[in-house]
């Protein structure tokens, strides 16, 4: 597998509460509310809606240099696309860290640091309205938070039903 070229780690502050909140729910518990929190990030619509719209105006270059070798390269060797590919979404996933609830995001693709990294995104990228992803997931947070706390309280549930049924309670 190609090394990641983009790593994020951000810590989304609502899942840092949860955390405390749902301390009274065992650890197998909080790992498949984990789990969806993971499946959920990873899902097609969710990455897919880190895109902003498209937008037909013109693109900001960070200098005339960096136009020049953009177009003299043929799109720096992969070609100069006219629709969208998608590879930022394909080449990206999410996981968290099951001791911290630190969302993690890698992204393989090539172009990704200058699209959606809080460091390297270049002018022209931010003013089409692309997010850092840490920026983006934590406006997401709510919605990953809602996945995680039914997760994890329906493993609870489950448990606890299994167990009372279990011993014939």
């Amino acid at each position: 597998m190609a090394k990641p070229i983009l790593r994020i780690d951000t810590d989304t502050a609502k899942l840092t509460k949860l955390k405390g909140k749902l301390a009274k729910y065992p650890k197998f518990a909080m790992l498949e509310g984990l789990r969806a929190a993971s499946a959920f990030l990873n899902e097609d619509d969710f990455r897919e809606s880190m895109y902003p719209p498209e937008s037909n105006e013109p693109f900001t270059w960070s200098s005339e240099k960096q136009r020049r070798a953009y177009f003299a390269s043929d799109g720096f060797g992969k070609g100069i696309p006219y629709q969208r590919t998608h590879e930022l979404m394909l080449s990206g996933r999410f996981r968290i860290e099951e001791g911290n609830l630190w969302v993690m995001y890698e992204n393989v693709a090539p172009h990704s640091p200058w699209v959606i990294s809080p460091q390297f995104q270049i002018i022209g990228h931010r003013k089409r309205g692309w997010k850092p992803v840490n920026t983006f997931v934590v406006a997401k947070s709510k919605d990953v938070a809602k996945v995680f706390q039914r997760a994890t309280k329906e493993a609870w549930d489950k448990m606890k039903s299994y167990n009372v049924g279990d011993f014939g309670l």
